[in-house]
């Protein structure tokens, strides 16, 4: 009876560590995931001011003002995300 007991007590750990592992692996692809959505948003914000620089040398007048108020928007967009 004593070994039965034994059994059911190791099986029952078994389960309570398999448990935390997939409670730490969840956790671990989480906080990649967040990792990842972070590193994208910064790369198409970078993107974006990238294009935008390169548009500002042909702008002048009214175009220049929108490209400032895009720039502005991009960059408020960025702190946003962060």
């Amino acid at each position: 009876m004593n070994l039965f007991g034994d059994e059911f007590d190791r099986c029952v750990q078994l389960q309570e560590t398999k448990a935390d592992v997939m409670t730490r692996m969840e956790q671990k692809m989480i906080e990649a995931q967040t990792s990842f959505q972070e590193a994208h948003a910064t790369i198409q914000t970078k993107t974006d001011m990238k294009i935008l620089k390169m548009k500002a040398d042909d702008l002048e007048g009214e175009n220049l003002e929108l490209f400032l108020m895009m720039k502005k928007s991009v960059r408020e967009r960025h702190r946003r995300m962060r």
